[in-house]
Order: C-alpha cells, then sequence, then structure tokens
C-alpha cells in the first residue's frame, strides 16, 4: 500500500473526491511498519495516506491478529488495540507460564469459541504484549492490548511472509 501510494504521488493522481474521504477507511494487517527494512511509524503511515489519499488519518486502523486464531484485534481512534467482546486474552510469564497480572509484560495466550471446526479455543504464542484495563479515550470498555514483539532468538515469520517465498521459487 506505501509502494502504491507513492506511486499515486509521482504520478500526480488525484485525491479521492470530497464525499467518499470522510466514509473511506483504511484497516492495516501488519506489513506497513518494515518492509525491507523501511521502517515507517503508525501516525507518520496514517498521515501519509490522509495526504496522498485524502483519507482522514483517524480512519486509519491496525489489526493484530493471527490466522490461526481467526480473531482480528483492531485499533480504536485512540490507537489502542482491544480485546473484542467475543474473545479472551491472558498473559503468562515466559518462563513459569503464570498467569500476569494486567499492565505486566507476557507471552499472549488468546481464547475464543468463534473457531469450532479446529482445536484453537485457546492459543499461546509467541508474542510478548502488555494487557490492561484502564479505561480507553475513546470510551470503549474492556482490556487493552500492547503488541511489544516476538520472543525467540530468530524472529518467526508470518504465514504472509513464508507464502511470499514460497512463490518467488516458483
Amino acid at each position: 500500500m506505501f509502494h502504491t501510494l507513492l506511486e499515486v504521488e509521482r504520478r500526480g493522481l488525484p485525491r479521492l473526491p470530497e464525499p467518499l474521504r470522510a466514509l473511506s477507511w483504511v484497516l492495516t494487517g501488519g506489513g506497513w511498519k518494515n518492509h525491507k527494512g523501511e521502517i515507517i511509524g503508525r501516525q507518520e503511515f496514517a498521515r501519509f495516506i490522509e495526504r496522498i489519499s485524502g483519507i482522514p488519518a483517524r480512519n486509519v486502523r491496525d489489526l493484530f491478529g493471527l490466522s490461526e486464531h481467526g480473531v482480528g484485534y483492531v485499533d480504536c481512534e485512540a490507537g489502542r488495540l482491544h480485546v473484542p467482546v467475543y474473545a479472551h486474552a491472558v498473559t503468562r510469564d515466559v518462563y513459569t507460564l503464570e498467569l500476569q497480572p494486567p499492565g505486566r509484560l507476557g507471552m499472549l495466550q488468546l481464547f475464543s469459541p468463534i473457531l469450532r471446526t479446529v482445536p484453537t479455543l485457546s492459543l499461546l504464542t509467541t508474542d510478548q504484549v502488555v494487557l490492561d484495563d484502564r479505561p480507553c479515550a475513546c470510551g470503549r470498555p474492556g482490556m487493552g492490548l500492547e503488541y511489544v514483539g516476538r520472543l525467540g532468538l530468530t524472529q518467526y515469520e508470518g504465514c504472509a511472509i513464508r507464502a511470499l517465498d514460497y512463490l518467488k521459487v516458483a
């Protein structure tokens, strides 16, 4: 998306017409943060989209999710990822697997009854997050989720990155 919008800018193509700007949204699913060593911050990315397309930066949202889990964790207008009411999340100590209280960094475990066809009602991930139950500026109730990074000596590759590697070989 970033490179497509750079091309739109390079060619001097027009922004979206006024009535569509406020009605349009951009939902990213990761990947915008780091592409081949090019890193761009979330706010900078949202302002970039607004400048090129006219879509308001407040309408640019990010989604955290895992293909094995099937639930999307979308950030609100305040930039906070929320755990939806149809899911549950906890953090565990990396070494003991003991439950961590809200506000403490831990390994993310996700629960949801949505996926009944595969045994993923409970999924312990290698993602490090902080869950907190503080009120959010957006007014929505529930736990907030702050993604910190992945555990391990080497970075795990997501399904999409792995699929691209296979396509390059083919």
